[in-house]
């Protein structure tokens, strides 16, 4: 996945955050595809039924959410009060999203990495990109969940699909798909973990993203050139990529190094939501990550880019 050359725009100087940014609307551009439109292209639910299997190669069960799809599994595996999980992520950092840590901690103990008190593994595939560790984590003998909740059609560097080679995966619909909600449970262990849904929820989400599912090489090269666009843009204001692009990684954000001297963090994330952008800070690291998704324009990276430019000039910090 190689960086593209921005068209050059004089948009940072329309750019403007309201005076109160509590009074900004919130999330007009999300980390998730979904809009209400999206409600008026439902496919048939036994397409979507019948892509996800193929997809998966395995059964699967829709849930409300990623994390609830973890809290099956681990319910499945039967965890003890005092067992301990291990958790591996593409970063090696020490974050671990909340949506992981506080399923765990409803059940027993996590840490980072595996020790003689690990009685599973969690491999989180990061924004996207497949962990290195999961051989690691295959080796230890322990039941291992991939976490593939950014990385539904991720692969690894030799070809081979995230999610496929762990006893459980699990996944979250919204950051791939036009949905407002959903899960998946996978299990390659036998048995059928036990959906939370009623049949009419299962329908809605097997017909909400059949669509997408049928096309879904295109909407991956759109995802693949949104992304572009972003890292020339951000990359000419000094925001390099986090990760160095790659053609197998499946990215729901861009994500960005950002220089927290200049402007700190919890600023930057200030200034974007001001604007009704969902984006955070990649806690543990001076990254930061805007959505990127098949919906989104070049103008909307630009405008993207503009907000960012802005911020960096009102700091003095634009060369």
């Amino acid at each position: 996945m190689q960086v593209d050359r921005p068209l050059r725009s004089d948009s940072a100087s329309a750019v403007v955050a309201p005076a109160v940014p509590k009074t900004a609307v919130k999330a007009g551009l999300a980390i998730s595809p979904f809009n209400y439109e999206c409600v008026e292209a439902l496919g048939q639910a036994a397409d979507g039924r019948a892509l996800l299997r193929a997809h998966l190669g395995a059964s699967f069960t829709l849930t409300a959410s990623g994390r609830q799809a973890l809290g099956l599994v681990l319910d499945r595996i039967g965890l003890a009060s005092d067992d301990e999980v291990a958790i591996m992520t593409t970063s090696g950092g020490s974050y671990v999203s909340a949506c992981v840590t506080s399923t765990i901690e409803q059940r027993c103990r996590w840490a980072i990495g595996i020790s003689g008190s690990s009685k599973a593994v969690i491999v989180i595939h990061e924004w996207g990109r497949p962990c290195e560790a999961l051989a690691e984590a295959m080796a230890s003998g322990l039941p291992v969940i991939e976490d593939c909740a950014y990385a539904f059609a991720a692969r690894h560097p030799d070809g081979r699909q995230a999610g496929r080679d762990g006893h459980y995966a699990i996944y979250s619909l919204p950051k791939l798909f036009s949905v407002s909600f959903g899960g998946l449970a996978v299990s390659r262990m036998g048995g059928t973990l036990p959906s939370p849904l009623d049949v009419k929820e299962q329908d809605y989400l097997c017909r909400a993203i059949a669509p997408e599912l049928s096309r879904l090489p295109d909407l991956l090269a759109k995802r693949a050139k949104v992304w572009r666009h972003l890292a020339g843009m951000f990359s000419e204001l000094g925001a390099r990529p986090f990760f160095e692009p790659r053609a197998t990684d499946t990215p729901a954000v861009f994500m960005f190094r950002h220089d927290a001297e200049t402007v700190p963090l919890s600023e930057v994330r200030e200034r974007f939501e001001a604007h009704g952008v969902e984006a955070s800070v990649f806690y543990g690291e001076n990254a930061f990550y805007v959505p990127a998704h098949h919906r989104m324009s070049e103008a909307c990276c630009a405008w993207l880019a503009a907000i960012y430019a802005k911020l960096l000039a009102d700091h003095g910090a634009l060369a």
